[in-house]
C-alpha cells in the first residue's frame, strides 16, 4: 500500500520522467489501491480490535475516497479549455444551429441587451457544472491525503508494535 501511494506521487512530481504514461501510473495506483486494502482485510481475519482495526477502517475510508475521486477524477474533462462546447449541433458556444449569433432568439429587452439564446444558456449551465466538479475534486484532493497519511502512520505504528511484541518481548 505504501508502494502504489508513493511511487504514483513521485510520478506525478516528476513531469519530465520517462518511466511510463501517467495513465498507466494511475491505473496501478488505483488496482493496487484495490488488492491492497483486500490484502489488509485477510490479514486482519476478520478482527477489527485496537490499532489494526483502526488501521482497518482507514483502509476501508481511504479505499471509498479514492473511489469518490475517480468518480470525480472521470466527471472533470482534461481539455486545456473550460471543458465546454457546443450543444453537440457543430455550432460554436453561443451561436444558434446555423452559427447565428442568438439564432434569432435574442430581441432587445430594455437596455440590458439581448436574451441570451438557448446554447449560450446550455453553455452557461455547462460551465457552471464542470466549475463545480472541478471543486469538489480539489476538495476531495484536499481530504484524501491527509486521510491516506493517517493510514499509513497508523499501519506503521501496527508494524512496529507486531514486531516489539513478537520479537523483543519474548
Amino acid at each position: 500500500m505504501l508502494m502504489t501511494a508513493t511511487l504514483y506521487s513521485v510520478r506525478k512530481l516528476r513531469t519530465t520522467a520517462h518511466w511510463g504514461s501517467m495513465a498507466a501510473w494511475l491505473r496501478f495506483h488505483m488496482v493496487t489501491g484495490l488488492v491492497g486494502p483486500y490484502m489488509v482485510l485477510l490479514h486482519t481475519a476478520m478482527r477489527f480490535r485496537g490499532l489494526a482495526g483502526l488501521a482497518m477502517l482507514l483502509t476501508a475510508v481511504v479505499v471509498v475516497s479514492g473511489l469518490i475521486g475517480r468518480y470525480l477524477y472521470t466527471a472533470v474533462p482534461r481539455d486545456v479549455g473550460d471543458g465546454v462546447s457546443g450543444d453537440g449541433d457543430g455550432a460554436p458556444p453561443g451561436r444558434g444551429r446555423g452559427g447565428l449569433p442568438g439564432d434569432g432568439n435574442g430581441a432587445p429587452r430594455e437596455g440590458r441587451g439581448p436574451a441570451p439564446s438557448a446554447d449560450e444558456r446550455g453553455v452557461a449551465r455547462r460551465r457552471a457544472r464542470v466549475a463545480g466538479r472541478r471543486r469538489a475534486l480539489a476538495v476531495w484532493h484536499t481530504l484524501h491525503l491527509p486521510l491516506a497519511w493517517a493510514l499509513f502512520a497508523a499501519a506503521f505504528v501496527h508494524v512496529v508494535a507486531a514486531l516489539y511484541y513478537a520479537t523483543l518481548q519474548r
